[in-house]
């Protein structure tokens, strides 16, 4: 023991029988300490001799060895059951036998290029299952060697079908996505953060009359005409901003220079930190929109010239007509010729309360919708149509306004100056608003004599009424053109109620001035 300790033996001579059996149980103790560490390094090796052959057999990854000949002489459980063998058949069992007969070229060439070079490969290709079924596998091969030869390779196997089958997805997914892209019938870019461009359909080109290569990374700006590329910068920039961008108007430059009108719709694209990705936008040419549109405001203009050239000519006539029957009535006395007389009179005003309102009704819808402050409006309205014997009250809150057309203030004045004539014994007119379902409601109310029941829709046709029957109809087509409507629903001989119900985002409370101009898509109703 004292030999294979390194130890050389005590040299005992000369010692009192005491003192040597001292010495060697003091070597007892050292020998059984050195006996005790051994014991337990052979435990400690056991068990990691144990944790790696079950990390080795447990593997998800199948391990095989084989020799520089090609055949097997170690795998683990994973290899044996990829290839759907018993491993005690796999040892000494060719590999080359379990590889699809497609991919054997493969296979010779990496396994004779790892044993020359001594280089890790890897590679894919289809390996054979024991029930005749073919899967794909990646395989990655390190040489081995003992002093200076070499004695085989180490091969660990992955089973790749679900990569695979993951990969096939995306490839469909993609060409999918390509085709649907190809065949998009609206023109479609994407733009980076510094509005270039990253990508456009083939109707996009086929629009402007460009190539692929010739606008990818070309800023968007390039394609406008260039009176409209600073309000572009602009609006781009509150793009990214905002994060959307809806229905705005680009006058784009073809390739030939020809201009076309185009309406953009987009939305920007964010990665998973948040942080910008890309735009995504699509447009639609409303070159032929705007042409017509064009036209049409030219014949509308020259309607409105010939129209306003007929009521001067028609207000000169009666301008005459009215001067000789003032002269006409002074040389009548029999009470019959002064009774026709005054009605030739009354047809004549009545003639030119029309003309008036010819001109007025040309008015409704030539400018765009506004925000308008309803408490002033109605203040507005009643300035010089109430009598001393009727009371106002304007219950609206300052600083509620609608979204209407600016002719507003005319259709609450001929909403009051209705009741005032034909109200019967009006002492009251009262402006409020009240709210129903997530709509605001105007209400006009009187304390007349009211609306019959059958006439409550009549009132509002062209014509109806004691004198031109058009004031109403004026209220309504006004009303209208953003999409407000209106009726009456007041009891009969308790007065007249009129309730003008906004359509949801045409009314808002606000601290800051009215007038300002509605911009943004066509708003319903508009004429």
């Amino acid at each position: 023991q004292l030999t294979r300790s390194g130890k050389s033996p005590p040299d005992l001579a000369g010692q009192a029988p005491e003192q040597v059996i001292h010495e060697l149980q003091v070597h007892q103790i050292e020998l059984e300490m050195q006996a005790e560490e051994l014991r337990r390094a052979y435990l400690a090796l056991e068990e990691s001799r144990d944790k790696y052959h079950n990390l080795y057999d447990f593997s998800p990854v199948g391990y095989l060895t084989l020799s520089d000949k090609g055949l097997i002489e170690e795998a683990n459980l994973t290899g044996a059951l990829l290839l759907g063998i018993v491993r005690r058949r796999l040892i000494h069992a060719r590999f080359r036998k379990f590889i699809a007969q497609k991919d054997l070229d493969t296979w010779d060439r990496h396994f004779l290029n790892v044993l020359r070079t001594g280089e890790k490969e890897n590679f894919d290709l289809d390996l054979l299952h024991s029930n005749g079924s073919a899967f794909p596998a990646r395989l990655d091969c390190i040489r081995m060697q003992e002093r200076e030869a070499v004695t085989g390779i180490r091969i660990a196997i992955s089973d790749i079908t679900r990569q695979k089958e993951a990969e096939a997805a995306i490839r469909e997914s993609e060409e999918r996505f390509w085709r649907l892209f190809s065949e998009i019938p609206v023109p479609y870019q994407s733009l980076d953060e510094e509005g270039r461009l990253l990508e456009v359909s083939p109707k996009w080109l086929e629009m402007l009359g460009y190539t692929h290569q010739e606008v990818i990374g070309r800023s968007f700006s390039d394609f406008l005409v260039p009176d409209s590329r600073k309000n572009a910068l602009e609006i781009f920039k509150t793009y990214l901003e905002t994060g959307s961008v809806s229905n705005v108007e680009f006058r784009l430059q073809k390739k030939d220079r020809s201009e076309i009108f185009a309406l953009y719709t987009g939305r920007v694209a964010h990665n998973p930190d948040g942080s910008f990705r890309q735009t995504y936008c699509v447009f639609e040419d409303i070159t032929e929109r705007k042409q017509a549109e064009n036209a049409l405001r030219q014949s509308n203009k020259k309607l409105s010239l010939l129209s306003s050239i007929t009521r001067h000519d028609i207000n000169n006539q009666i301008l005459i007509l009215n001067g000789f029957l003032g002269l006409l009535h002074e040389e009548v006395h029999t009470p019959e010729a002064r009774k026709k007389s005054a009605r030739i009179q009354d047809a004549s005003d009545r003639i030119a309360t029309m003309i008036r309102f010819t001109r007025e009704y040309e008015q409704i819808g030539v400018n765009a919708p506004v925000w308008q402050d309803c408490r002033t409006l109605a203040d507005t309205a009643a300035m010089h149509l109430l009598t001393k014997q009727v009371t106002f009250k304007n219950d609206l809150l300052t600083g509620s306004e609608v979204c209407a057309d600016p002719l507003l203030v005319r259709a609450f004045s001929n909403l009051i100056e209705n009741a005032v004539r034909h109200g019967g014994k009006v002492t009251t007119i009262r402006f409020s608003v009240e709210e129903r379902g997530g709509r605001h409601v105007v209400v006009c109310e009187d304390d007349g004599d009211g609306i019959p029941a059958e006439e409550k829709e009549r009132i509002f046709g062209r014509g109806y009424g004691k004198n031109t029957g058009f004031g109403l109809t004026l209220v309504r087509e006004i009303l209208d053109i953003t999409g407000i409507s209106i009726i009456e629903c007041g009891e009969p001989g308790r007065g007249a109620r009129f309730e003008m119900t906004v359509p949801e985002g045409y009314w808002r409370r606000v601290k800051g001035p009215a007038g300002t101009p509605v911009t943004g898509p066509a708003l319903p109703g508009r004429k």
